[in-house]
């Protein structure tokens, strides 16, 4: 009998050891913190529902809503960098590589996208964010890609202050805090040296199924009044934790145990003289909440006591955590009804490096404290007087005598409970939120637990909670479940009826006061309990947001016949034209409300792919992913068809570009503004004459740019170019021909900012057949970059772009020595800066209008080109290596005249392709604009006379007599459409801690995206053509935010009217390096 008793013990303790030493999580040995911050760029308009209506006007009753209209929707990480290690021998030095390394997401992906469920449940969700780190050295240790989980799985108010008054019905500031766990997947790892963290990390990954857990707290300083909205809104100050992850880990709620603020009389304490705006949170609450909450394990093996505070403590407003005096954790002794003191040092949350250790602490329990955690809850406690001295006035005690309760450590030492453990949780183990389809289904499992050990044969009740309409559109396949053995009940839902659209509500909504709307589908929300087993993320509404994720949350679609062949007006645009009211930033890359815009061929193909990709890609169309598969397949379906224009051409071109009769800046509608002559009046003596004739005489500017003095300092001359002035054959050879189309890459890549950057600067909907000219030299711009890299491949090659040697920052010169009199600038779009830096850069070779009396002049981009295709005819189709044909660039679509991307592979093909990089570029001859065409066609008139026709202000037309003039259709330019950018943006001269500086930040790292990306695709990796275009793209996102922002905020005391109307904007950064 005494045997089996202890066998039974035996059993027991193992089944104990069993689920603890399993279990793994970002809370155990070893991990590594960082902290910096997370630009989280949400969009807004989606939060109302009377915005899905396209008949009713963009409102915001709560008058704070629509704060981030133009929001991207995009997360990444700023300025992010590993602070702390730990592993089972210690916190580790700072010689280990992998501190001060940085936290980036992966470098050559779009950003991840924010999305939130649905519009009545706006939690929202991050997907496809992969997370580099990245040592010290500049070595990648590993990525992964995380999990598609809620942002803000749990949140509360961690400070606030209050200040109404008569004139501001919302003004306040407030910190929220919001604590979100995952895990890493697809983790691969690369270079660990030096880093015996990242080494022990690795190892015990291996063991534990090769995935990382992470855990992100996050910290937003909220102002909803419009000053906010100058600002430094849309970063939230970040501390993260990755760790070890367990086969048997709850995906999003690690720490096996959890300290909570509920059941829990925290007391009042003492407020400071300049704190009087904290009152509001003191008096307006039952009870303050000083804590909120604290997930926790305990290491029966080590003894080892890890809890996470990264979200429990509160903050003052200048954002450091408030002192809530000497914090100690405990456990109750039962027999003496006191709590024993864990450790000798209280907890260290006011230390400088709090932050940076990941705001966790760690004690080594005794054998006695380990034993009594077993089955006792751990405290937070607070010493009722600082330091720790005897109350002296017994009246003290009655204030709060239900908050004091004895010290086991020392009789005349009494504490007040801050925090203490529920016994009982009740958690998710996979994903709580989803979405389905008709007659799709998806599992959830819940996990029980007490103490952190699962709880077998529990029922877990389920219950509908949403008003939603149908209430049988998602049913459970059965309302309770019981616990296995793991203390796991499983649970399945269905879509076991038909949603109809437009959905209903039971109430009307405001501000368009009705009942129906056309969101497609329906929420439905599920909370789940137990017996004694609160929610791991249940929430006071006194203290909190009214918000909470204790519920399970399924998105159901309308049902949708896909048999449908679909059109654009009965189908297609009702969900496209939503999109676009929904999602103005979408705008910059296309209006999907505009038929004639979405059937373009490079529209239908980006619509295809983002529409084709995996559900968790960052570049997934929509991006809310509120559409099923079905009515996706139908939208396919219908862009397969080769949509074709249903205008006739003359209206078609009126739709897309006619111009306004005057475009209004958005900040000088009732403003005069004093702008220059040059901006108003400029013109060119060539703009004066008839017409294009050989006895002109050369512009007197763009002829002082062939007068070379001499080239610039510390630029690499083209090796060519000695070959040719000399007459040295020697010269012209393989290794030459390589460097200098090396160099023509370089050149074609440095006139592509300059002239993104004055299109960039167009105010949207303003100068809209300027901005169409100068896209479509960008687009060709792009696609001589490709030939000249193709052409280098060809010949053996490898072209080289995501250098900071090859990447210019500006102002600069062109590389190569071409036109060295010549300075690249970054300008907004003006007249002057079109003549004098555009027509500059694309200058012909012979200028001279007499074609009997040619000047040729050297050093201009055609006579660069005519030195490769001197040397390249000289060696001979023997320098062609055919193997590599294969690895050459394809554009990836054709369109009418846009243009194409040549393959080479001899001579012959090497040729053409020069001849069509510098007949688009500077045109025929000197009298004749075209591309080697008869007639004058749009997007065939080269570079140089389309820029000149800018500055003139009319299209060229041929006369009668076959010549050229500028006495077409007018061009008109409105100087007022046009964002007062200031000119050449570096990062050292964008004011810190501002929108400015965060959002020339976010174009910066798409613009390092794009880079990586581009270079992978010069290095054989074809299908990522398509991820550059996507992320070039979304960098015209980033360009107009960065346009529209304000250089310097205003101050604070003095209010202005939304969107900020400045004298100088922002501008984008394109140096290499931001750091």
């Amino acid at each position: 009998m005494q045997l089996s008793a202890q066998l039974l013990v035996v059993v027991c303790l193992l089944l104990y050891l069993r689920f603890d030493a399993t279990h793994g999580s970002y809370l155990d040995l070893p991990r590594l913190s960082f902290t910096g911050h997370m630009r989280i760029d949400i969009n807004t308009v989606n939060n109302i529902p009377c915005n899905f209506d396209l008949e009713e006007p963009l409102g915001d009753p709560e008058g704070y809503q629509n704060w981030n209209v133009n929001g991207t929707g995009e997360i990444s990480f700023v300025n992010c960098t590993v602070t702390s290690a730990i592993t089972d021998s210690g916190m580790v030095s700072n010689k280990d590589t992998v501190i001060n390394g940085q936290v980036v997401n992966n470098l050559n992906e779009p950003y991840p996208k924010a999305v939130d469920l649905d519009v009545d449940y706006q939690f929202t969700t991050l997907y496809g964010l992969t997370i580099t780190i990245v040592k010290r050295d500049g070595q990648i240790a590993f990525k992964g890609t995380l999990a598609p989980m809620i942002l803000v799985q749990d949140m509360w108010v961690r400070s606030i202050c209050m200040n109404f008054s008569a004139e501001q019905d919302n003004n306040f500031d407030h910190y929220l805090s919001a604590k979100s766990a995952s895990v890493l997947t697809n983790v691969k790892w690369y270079d660990t040296s030096g880093s015996p963290v990242l080494q022990q990390l690795r190892a015990e990954s291996k063991i534990n199924g090769g995935n990382l857990s992470i855990s992100l707290a996050m910290f937003f300083n909220t102002r909803v009044v419009p000053q906010f909205m100058f600002t430094n809104f849309t970063l939230a100050y970040v501390v993260g934790t990755i760790g070890i992850s367990s086969r048997n880990e709850p995906l999003m709620f690690n720490g096996n145990r959890l300290l909570s603020y509920q059941n829990v009389e925290q007391p009042d304490l003492p407020l400071n003289t300049d704190d009087s705006c904290y009152q509001f949170q003191v008096s307006g609450s039952s009870h303050p909440v000083w804590m909120y909450k604290a997930p926790f394990q305990i290491d029966s093996n080590s003894q080892r006591l890890t809890v996470d505070l990264s979200n429990a403590l509160s903050q003052n407003l200048d954002g450091s955590l408030r002192n809530l005096g000497e914090l100690w954790f405990g456990v109750r002794d039962k027999a003496r009804h006191c709590i024993q003191l864990i450790g000798d040092m209280p907890i260290p949350y006011l230390e400088e490096d709090f932050f940076s250790k990941g705001s966790i602490a760690d004690y080594i329990l005794s054998e006695i404290e380990n034993e009594m955690l077993r089955l006792s809850p751990l405290f937070v406690v607070r010493t009722a007087a600082d330091p720790r001295v005897t109350i002296l006035s017994h009246q003290q005690f009655q204030v709060n005598s239900s908050l004091l309760i004895m010290s086991c450590s020392e009789s005349d030492i009494y504490l007040q409970i801050m925090l203490q453990e529920v016994p009982r949780v009740i958690r998710p183990m996979n994903y709580y939120f989803g979405r389905l389809e008709y007659e799709e289904g998806m599992t959830v499992q819940l996990l029980l637990t007490e103490f952190g050990r699962p709880v077998e044969n529990e029922a877990i009740e389920i219950s509908l909670t949403s008003n939603s309409e149908p209430t049988n559109g998602i049913l459970p396949e059965c309302t309770t479940s019981t616990t296995n053995a793991e203390g796991i009940a499983t649970f399945t839902f269905q879509a076991a009826n038909e949603i109809p659209f437009p959905r209903s509500y039971s109430e009307p909504q405001l501000p368009c006061n009705k009942t129906q709307l056309p969101i497609n589908g329906q929420l439905y929300t599920f909370t789940y309990n137990a017996s004694g087993a609160p929610a791991i993320n249940s929430f006071r509404n006194d203290i909190t947001l009214l918000t909470g994720t204790n519920q399970i949350a399924i998105h159901g679609y309308s049902f949708f016949n896909e048999s449908v062949e679909p059109t654009w007006v009965d189908d297609v645009r009702p969900i496209f034209s939503q999109y676009a009211h929904l999602y103005p930033v979408m705008r910059g890359i296309l209006n999907l409300a505009n038929y004639t815009q979405v059937i373009l061929p490079r529209n239908i193909h980006l619509l295809n792919y983002s529409m084709s990709l995996d559900f968790n890609h960052p570049s997934y169309m929509p991006v809310t992913r509120d559409i099923g598969t079905k009515m996706r397949n139908m939208i396919l379906k219908w862009l397969n068809q080769k949509p074709v224009p249903q205008y006739s051409s003359s209206s078609n071109r009126d739709t897309n570009l006619q111009e306004n009769v005057m475009c209004i800046h958005p900040c000088v509608a009732d403003s005069v503004v004093a702008l220059s002559y040059m901006e108003t009046f400029f013109r060119t003596d060539r703009c004066q004459i008839d017409c294009l004739d050989p006895s002109q005489e050369a512009d007197p500017y763009l002829q002082s740019l062939y007068t070379r003095k001499h080239f610039p300092r510390n630029r690499r001359i083209r090796p060519l170019f000695k070959w040719t002035h000399s007459g040295e054959t020697d010269v012209c050879n393989l290794k030459s021909l390589k460097l200098q189309l090396q160099q023509a890459v370089e050149l074609e890549f440095a006139t592509i900012p300059t002239y993104l950057t004055s299109m960039y600067s167009i105010v949207e909907g303003c100068n809209k057949i300027i901005y169409q000219k100068i896209r479509s030299v960008v687009i060709q711009e792009m696609q001589h970059m490709l030939i000249a890299a193709n052409m280098l491949i060809a010949i053996g090659g490898h072209p080289i772009i995501d250098s900071n040697a090859t990447v210019p920052s500006y102002p600069t010169h062109l590389p190569g020595g071409v036109l060295p009199n010549l300075i690249v600038t970054l300008e907004k779009l003006s007249r002057e800066h079109v003549y004098r830096v555009f027509m500059g850069i694309e200058i012909p070779h012979n200028i001279s209008m007499d074609t009997n009396n040619p000047l040729i002049y050297n050093d201009t981009i055609g006579q660069f080109y005519q030195e490769i295709s001197k040397c390249i005819t000289q060696l001979g189709d023997s320098i062609f290596d055919q193997s590599q044909n294969e690895k050459q660039i394809m554009w990836p679509w054709n369109a009418p005249n846009v243009g194409f991307v040549n393959i080479i592979n001899d001579t012959t093909s090497a040729i053409l392709a020069i001849q069509s990089i510098t007949e688009q570029g500077e045109g025929t001859n000197p009298v004749d604009p075209t591309q080697g065409n008869s007639t004058i066609i749009e997007n065939k008139i080269a570079h140089f006379y389309s820029f000149e026709e800018i500055v003139c202000g009319n299209r060229l037309v041929s006369n009668a007599e076959g010549k050229f003039c500028y006495k077409g259709e007018p061009i008109p330019f409105d100087p007022l459409g046009v964002w007062p950018m200031q000119p050449n943006r570096r990062k050292h001269n964008i004011p810190p801690n501002t929108n400015c500086y965060t959002e020339a930040k976010a174009f910066h790292g798409a613009y390092r995206a794009l880079l990586k990306r581009l270079q992978e695709v010069f290095d054989g990796d074809k299908e990522g053509m398509m991820d550059m275009i996507a992320i070039m793209e979304s960098l015209g996102v980033h360009a107009r935010k960065v346009m529209w922002t304000n250089l310097n905020p205003p101050s604070l005391d003095d209010p202005t009217e939304y969107p900020p109307c400045a004298e100088v904007t922002c501008g984008p950064v394109w140096d290499y390096d931001w750091d």
